[in-house]
């Protein structure tokens, strides 16, 4: 099954899903139309089935159906190809006037992608060689492979969910400051006074961390962030973990907590929040020249 996800709020979106939809359906391959978020039941199970999302829009068009589409349960590859409708994309690496022949090319050289991470992708490291020469053979149109890693977010009452970007718990009333408590590896390690606290992936480094005074890690690190937000202490700092470390995060008074920019739920006095790096991962499939240093230098004017 192949989700296309179309933000019909960007111009020219809906003359283009129309067209990838006639490329899908020329090809034989099961596609389902759905819209932007907030997704119907219907949609959460297309996105659920799915093994390859093709949206349309900017970042938050991705963010907004992560949730439900790189489920653990699923047990099966999640791939994504994104095309850039928007303005300030950092994922969304696919320009809207060769999207559709690098679908075309996605598809005469997938069976190559597939089998090559079905036996390559043991979590440490990859090489893109191969998606490389294929996509030399078929066309001009070249394409390359960029693993994210997801966190998983567990609440007290055992319910899970995904993140791309980043899980944020804050206070729910703007004008007073709670106390927060971290513990890591069932370590207890902090305890400070805020207005909320930010647990974000080598992704989300770049978006509401950035802003909280947090580092950026380079996207295919197999690392995550902890940044506290608006601490009432200098001494209370950002610090990069790695993946075997798992946090438990405490509000001291009602909080809610916040996944990839959705409100998700409200949570008790003193009810943990268990986040740690998923197993699973996304892929994304970009276009050969896309580097992510350069989106950075491009992005943030560094030098400038």
């Amino acid at each position: 099954m192949i989700a296309v996800l179309a933000n019909n709020q960007k111009y020219n979106c809906k003359k283009l899903a129309e067209e990838i939809l006639l490329l899908l359906r020329a090809r034989n391959l099961d596609s389902v139309l759905i819209k932007n978020h907030p997704y119907s039941k219907e949609d959460k199970n297309v996105l659920r089935g799915s093994s390859l999302l093709i949206t349309l829009g900017g970042d938050g068009t991705i963010l907004s159906a992560i949730d439900e589409y790189a489920r653990p349960e699923n047990k099966m590859q999640k791939v994504i190809m994104s095309v850039n409708m928007g303005t300030l994309s950092y994922m969304a690496t696919i320009p809207e006037k060769v999207a559709l022949p690098l679908l075309e090319n996605f598809f005469d050289t997938q069976e190559e992608l597939f089998r090559f991470y079905n036996f390559h992708d043991d979590g440490k490291g990859y090489s893109r060689e191969p998606f490389l020469k294929a996509g030399r053979k078929k066309s001009k149109f070249r394409l390359q492979v960029d693993k994210r890693s997801l966190l998983r977010i567990q609440t007290a009452g055992g319910k899970q969910y995904n993140a791309l970007n980043e899980i944020c718990l804050l206070r729910q009333t703007p004008t007073k400051p709670l106390a927060f408590k971290i513990r890591i590896g069932g370590e207890s390690i902090m305890r400070f006074s805020g207005d909320g606290v930010l647990v974000s992936t080598a992704t989300g480094s770049t978006a509401y961390n950035l802003s909280a005074g947090g580092p950026i890690l380079s996207p295919n690190i197999d690392a995550y962030v902890l940044t506290p937000i608006s601490p009432h202490s200098l001494t209370v700092k950002p610090i990069v973990l790695p993946r075997e470390d798992k946090l438990e995060l405490t509000c001291l008074g009602d909080s809610q907590f916040i996944i990839d920019g959705i409100l998700k739920n409200k949570i008790k006095a003193e009810e943990p929040l268990k986040v740690e790096l998923a197993e699973h991962s996304v892929f994304f499939i970009e276009p050969y020249e896309v580097n992510p240093y350069k989106i950075l230098k491009q992005k943030l004017l560094w030098g400038k």
